[in-house]
C-alpha cells in the first residue's frame, strides 16, 4: 500500500473562503466598553449613562452576547440598573407599556361607574345593586 503524495489542501497556506454556510459571519467582535474606558465601579447614581446602550425598548436589561460587556461588568452592571430602578432613578418598563395594564384594570371600575354599579374587586363583571331592605 502506496500513500498518494498528492494532496488538494496543504497545511501552510491559508484556508480557503466558503461560500454561503452558517459560519460566514465575520463581525468584529465587541468589547467590554467599560473594561475599555477603565471604570472601576459602576454606580447606581450614573443611571442616564445606561438607559440607551444597555436597557431594550421594552425596559429590559441587554445581554451580554448584544452589548459585549465582560461578565464582571455585566454583573456590575445589572446589580446597578436593579438600585437605580429601586431608587426610582430608572422605569421598571418602557413607556410606551405603562398603561397596557393600567387601562386593563381600571377599564371595569369605569364603566361601572358610568352604569352607576359597584364592581366586584378583581372581576371586570358589572354587578347591581342588591335590593334594599326597609
Amino acid at each position: 500500500m502506496q500513500k498518494s503524495t498528492t494532496s488538494t489542501a496543504t497545511s501552510s497556506g491559508p484556508r480557503p473562503r466558503r461560500e454561503g454556510g452558517r459560519g460566514e459571519r465575520s463581525s468584529r467582535r465587541k468589547i467590554c466598553q467599560f473594561c475599555h474606558d477603565r471604570v472601576r465601579e459602576i454606580d447606581y447614581k450614573d443611571a442616564g449613562r445606561y438607559t440607551k446602550r444597555y436597557i431594550s425598548d421594552r425596559g429590559k436589561i441587554e445581554p451580554r452576547r448584544k452589548t459585549g460587556t465582560c461578565a464582571r461588568h455585566q454583573r456590575g452592571l445589572s446589580t446597578a440598573i436593579k438600585q437605580a430602578r429601586y431608587m426610582a432613578l430608572l422605569p421598571y418598563t418602557a413607556e410606551h407599556m405603562r398603561g397596557m395594564w393600567y387601562d386593563n384594570v381600571t377599564a371595569p371600575k369605569q364603566r361601572a361607574s358610568q352604569a352607576n354599579m359597584p364592581c366586584l374587586p378583581g372581576s371586570g363583571d358589572i354587578v347591581p345593586f342588591p335590593p334594599s331592605v326597609d
